[in-house]
This record gives structure tokens, C-alpha cells and sequence, in this order.
């Protein structure tokens, strides 16, 4: 496997969370991403990576599938780790004696901060228990600050709730697989990342891919209610795609071209998003609108597929670094047996079937000639034109008579493509059409 062993160990290492997101299937099948889409991300993090000049990559894949959508979840879930702790310095401080929700139902009193160890907690008042003849006597408790999130603050007059016992494990997926304390608190998530594509399809995709969810393993989340997710439409309105319709701005925003994202950028007036653009988006047509939004100084990643390449000079020429999957890499990084039939269960099971049949496909130009064929072609070109005949029937016929041509075309492969049953079924729907013209013969 040459070095890519040691390059797919180093990627794992710097992003843990790509070994826990695995992929539902059917029949409990579940699958991690594909090694190919691993290091991928790791590339594009790498360009997004603080000191790097180059801000701007194309990446070639031999068939872009979903390619972009898991990239752009990848950073997705890359900044809101990177933003995560951060975030929960920048929040507005708790005041003395203020009352808070915990976990959105305890009554909770504010009491402040102390540090043990060098490590910060939150202290807060809660009820207990009363003795007879006593009045209440009110405990406190510590939390540690990274689990400020379980806190909003409350106006209720209500009396402190009693907690004898409190769990202060997250039970939220997104938690498990980055390691934070969110608890599914998403208002302190920011929108870092906008993918340039088609807005129903990239709705869909979130909707129907689920991963495995490393709270509990036999159920599964969809991709679209892992996070939040938005689209922005031409119009340049925001729409939230969660079931619950959470007010909380979208990490991913799905944009349908570069004109709408050039506006969208312009008012929001930050640099600090990720631009993925899905290369099946014509973009090359908006040339205008992508070098105004290259200019403001975004990173950019355009993701295309190798029937693309000539629009590669285009981005070349604006000063993209490029990065194509070759057969060999691809050999090497996925390790496909191009014996293995995958099974249909598995996910990604199409995509590691048409890389397989990309890097094992033998392309060799022969050349078939039949005279006969030739110019029976061109001989009904010319009928047709000296009959110029617009009866319906007519046309019928001279529509049939060259599907006949094309299927008698393709016996000259030599190819074990037709059995001889194939050839008597065209020698059949040839007689036919000959008979068709016998009949109308009167009319032409």
C-alpha cells in the first residue's frame, strides 16, 4: 500500500470523529466512510489549516457521487469542534443570584465560579431536603464549564428544584462523536460552511443517509438532524430543514449557484465560511460571480468529476491548487479487490463499485468496417429525401429502418454481446419493416 497506510493513520489521528461516523445500511449494515472521502477531508482541512496561502483547491474524482455533500459535512463537523470551547468563552456571564434552567427543567440559583486544579466549575444552588421544623436548606452544586450549555436563564419565581442525584453525561450524538458537552444546545453553532448545489437533491441526501448513533448503536440519526441544516434560495431566503424547525442558524448552507451565494456572502459581510462547490453545478458560467467572492479572500474547494477536466484550466487559471485521484492512488488508498461483488446492503457499496470498475476498466479502440452497412445508411438518407414524405406512417417506417440499421451496427463489435437468438430477432424486425414498406408502397 506504499505510504498511504501511514498517511490513513495520520488523518484518523488528527480527526478522531471519522472513525466513530459510520453509515446505517440496511439489515443493521453499517460502513465508515470510504478512505478515498477520509483523506479527502484531510486535504481540504489541510488547505483550511492557519499559515497556509494556498485558500483556494479543485479536487478530481472519477465520479463525484455524493462526494461534496460528505466533504462539506466533514468541515461541518471539524469547525463546530475547532468552535466548540471558544464559543462558551465568548457567552455573556451568569450574574449572582440569577436563576437558571437546568437541562430545561431544574431550577437552579447562580452562585458563581470557582477553580479546582486549575480547572473551572460553575456553582450553583439547589434545594434539599428539609428537616422537621427547619426551613430550607439549600445545597450547591459544581459543574464543570464546559457544560455551561445545560444553563439558560429563567425568569420563574418558582422555589429551587430538589436534586439529590444528576447525571451530567451528554446524551446528544453530536457530543459522543466530537467529544463536547453541547447537549444538543445548537444556538452555539455558527454557519461555517456553504455547499454550491442543487437544493432538493442535497435535501434529500441529508434526509435519507443516517449514521450510527454512538449514544445508542441500535438506532440510528439521519444526517440532516445531526446538525442543522439550511438552504438559501434565490431569492436569497433562509430555510431551516429540521424537523423541529430549531432557531438556530444552519452550519451547512446549501446554495444553488454562485450568483445567489456572491449576494448571500456580500451581506453577510465575514470571511470566516468554507465555500464547497459541487462540480455538476455549472459554474463556469458564473466566472463574474466566482471571482468577486475569490477576491473577498474565502476558502474555496470546487469538487469535479474527470469528464470536467477542460473546465479545470478555468480555476487553474485563477490561481487553484489542484488535486486529481488517479488510478493508482485510488488502488492504493481504497484497496478495492476488483473480484469483490459488494454487497447492495452496505453503504457506499455504489460507491466503491464504480471506483472498482475505474481503476480495472481496459479501454481498447477497434476499428469495424462493413461497406454493406455504410452505405445502406446513406442509401436511406437519400430515400428519405427524395420522398420527403410527411405522413405519420411514413416517418414511422424510415424511423424503424434505421433502429434496425443501429442494432445490425452492433453485431460488428466482436464482443460476445448478442447470442444468436439477438441476431434473429433483428433479422425478424428488419422482414417487418421491409413488409411495412411492401404495404405502402402506393403511398410513397
Amino acid at each position: 500500500m506504499s505510504g498511504w497506510s501511514d498517511v490513513l493513520e495520520q488523518v484518523k489521528h488528527r480527526h478522531p470523529f471519522l472513525s466513530h461516523l459510520k453509515v446505517s445500511g440496511e439489515d443493521d449494515f453499517s460502513s465508515p466512510l470510504p478512505d478515498v472521502l477520509q483523506v479527502s477531508f484531510d486535504i481540504v482541512e489541510y488547505m483550511r489549516s492557519e499559515g497556509r496561502d494556498e485558500k483556494h483547491l479543485a479536487m478530481v474524482f472519477p465520479l463525484l457521487l455524493d462526494c461534496p455533500e460528505w466533504i462539506a459535512t466533514g468541515c461541518a463537523l471539524a469547525a463546530i469542534k475547532q468552535d466548540f470551547l471558544p464559543k462558551i468563552e465568548c457567552m455573556p456571564p451568569f450574574e449572582s443570584g440569577q436563576k437558571l434552567l437546568l437541562d430545561g427543567r431544574y431550577i437552579v440559583e447562580y452562585v458563581g465560579e470557582e477553580k479546582w486544579d486549575g480547572i473551572r466549575f460553575l456553582k450553583v444552588k439547589v434545594g434539599a431536603k428539609r428537616k422537621s421544623g427547619q426551613g430550607a436548606l439549600d445545597t450547591t452544586k459544581l459543574f464543570k464549564y464546559e457544560e455551561r450549555l445545560r444553563f439558560q436563564p429563567t425568569g420563574t419565581k418558582k422555589r429551587l428544584t430538589l436534586i439529590e442525584s444528576l447525571g451530567i453525561k451528554s446524551d446528544h450524538p453530536i457530543d459522543r462523536l466530537l467529544d463536547l458537552s453541547s447537549f444538543g444546545n445548537r444556538s452555539v453553532f455558527e454557519n461555517r460552511v456553504l455547499l454550491v448545489s442543487q437544493l432538493t437533491r442535497v435535501r434529500q441526501f441529508i434526509e435519507n443517509t443516517h449514521i450510527v448513533n454512538p449514544v445508542s448503536i441500535e438506532k440510528s440519526v439521519s444526517l440532516r438532524d445531526l446538525f442543522q441544516w439550511g438552504g438559501i434560495t434565490v431569492e436569497g431566503d433562509l430555510e431551516q430543514w429540521g424537523h423541529h424547525q430549531i432557531d438556530a442558524e444552519p452550519v451547512i448552507g446549501v446554495v444553488p449557484d454562485l450568483v445567489t451565494l456572491r449576494e448571500y456572502l456580500f451581506n453577510r459581510q465575514s470571511s470566516d465560511v468554507f465555500v464547497v462547490i459541487d462540480g455538476d453545478i455549472p459554474f463556469i458560467n458564473d466566472l463574474q460571480a466566482l471571482d468577486e467572492i475569490l477576491s473577498e479572500g474565502y476558502h474555496v474547494v470546487a469538487m469535479m468529476e474527470n469528464r470536467h477536466l477542460d473546465d479545470l484550466r478555468f480555476l487553474e487559471d485563477r490561481g487553484f491548487t489542484t488535486w486529481i485521484w488517479s488510478d493508482h492512488d485510488l488502488r492504493q488508498v481504497e484497496l478495492i479487490d476488483p473480484t469483490d461483488k459488494t454487497r447492495q446492503q452496505l453503504p457506499f457499496s455504489d460507491f466503491r463499485r464504480k471506483i472498482r470498475n475505474f481503476h480495472t476498466r481496459q479501454i481498447e479502440s477497434i476499428y469495424c468496417e462493413c461497406s454493406e452497412l455504410d452505405s445502406a445508411a446513406d442509401r436511406l438518407k437519400t430515400y428519405s429525401r427524395q420522398c420527403n414524405s410527411t405522413d405519420p406512417a411514413i416517418r414511422a417506417i424510415e424511423f424503424r429502418f434505421y433502429n434496425v440499421l443501429l442494432k445490425l451496427s452492433r453485431l460488428l463489435r466482436p464482443l460476445v454481446v448478442f447470442d444468436d437468438t439477438s441476431q434473429i430477432n433483428i433479422m425478424k424486425e428488419l422482414e417487418l419493416v421491409l413488409s411495412d414498406i411492401r404495404d405502402n408502397v402506393t403511398r410513397i
